[in-house]
């Protein structure tokens, strides 16, 4: 009884955390969503897609995220398995540009937090020492 607790514990500590996140519009409606999730077992990857695809059944725009193969970006990927396997098989980030497509693969725990942060840090850095200058 004492095991299966012990791995209970340890299953749930060690799934993997991404952040999910839904910027941009599909098919006409807005969204700007982020959270944080725990992965389902056995999934290796947290992804982020930056899309502009028009197709005729699906039209999105904007940045998606989320463990690979869950929610949106889980649709995504499917939507577009009959033109291109958008699936994580190495770290780092491919382009897909018959579809609009970048695809950001990682591995480790809230490792695909949006690029936005990224770019507001590197303002809030730039804002200060432009601040310090004066």
């Amino acid at each position: 009884m004492i095991a299966l607790l012990l791995y209970v514990v340890a299953s749930v500590s060690y799934a993997l955390k991404c952040k999910d996140f839904i910027i941009g519009t599909n098919n006409g409606s807005v969204f700007n969503f982020e959270n944080t999730l725990r992965c389902p077992t056995n999934t290796t990857w947290c992804m982020n897609l930056n899309v502009d695809l028009h197709l005729p059944q699906q039209s999105v725009d904007g940045s998606f995220g989320n463990c690979e193969n869950n929610g949106f970006v889980g649709a995504l990927v499917n939507l577009t398995k009959p033109y291109t396997d958008l699936s994580c098989k190495v770290v780092g980030c491919d382009n897909f540009t018959a579809l609009n497509i970048t695809r950001c693969c990682c591995n480790t725990d809230l490792c695909n937090i949006a690029d936005r942060i990224s770019v507001l840090l590197l303002l809030l850095i730039l804002m200060t020492n432009i601040m310090l200058l004066f």
